[in-house]
């Protein structure tokens, strides 16, 4: 059985630890490390497996998580979770003013123009047809995926005339 440890080193944290444990994580262990005055929340892999599966009874969804036990696998775990959240599609939202349209828009990708594209190969298309949303497709996307690309934008032109 694996152990996992988050340390509190702040007075006012290390007095809510066993509140945390108490409340967040079922039968977690809560104590002093030996030899230190850091105290620890020690929760094992089956603590986690039976709080997800609280959760997912609670919620209906499914959640996760990663063991975590040295920088390797911290890198590893934060990288799956931000493939995970890492998306092409975006909202384009409601046009702001009179002055600008849904059917007006740039999408920008670090400050470089992205090009439309309705044949979904390198570029941006609407994914609807109020023209609400978008999606990157193509090298663009695999760009925004692997955090090569950090911030899209979106803008509205201004309509003349």
């Amino acid at each position: 059985m694996r152990r996992l440890s988050f340390r509190a080193a702040a007075p006012a944290l290390a007095a809510a630890v066993p509140a945390l444990a108490g409340s967040a994580i079922a039968n977690a262990q809560v104590g002093d490390r030996a030899g230190a005055d850091i105290p620890t929340i020690v929760v094992t892999s089956q603590h986690l497996n039976e709080e997800r599966s609280r959760i997912d009874t609670q919620t209906g969804a499914s959640t996760s998580f990663y063991s975590v036990t040295d920088t390797a696998s911290l890198v590893s775990a934060l990288n799956a979770i931000l493939g995970r959240v890492a998306s092409c599609k975006f909202n384009v939202g409601d046009a702001p003013n009179s002055m600008t349209s849904v059917d007006q828009i740039d999408v920008f990708g670090d400050s470089t123009l992205i090009s439309k594209d309705p044949n979904h190969a390198n570029g941006w298309d609407y994914t609807n047809g109020t023209h609400t949303a978008i999606e990157v497709y193509g090298p663009q996307c695999d760009a925004i995926l692997s955090g090569a690309i950090k911030n899209v934008t979106i803008t509205f032109r201004c309509i003349i005339g």
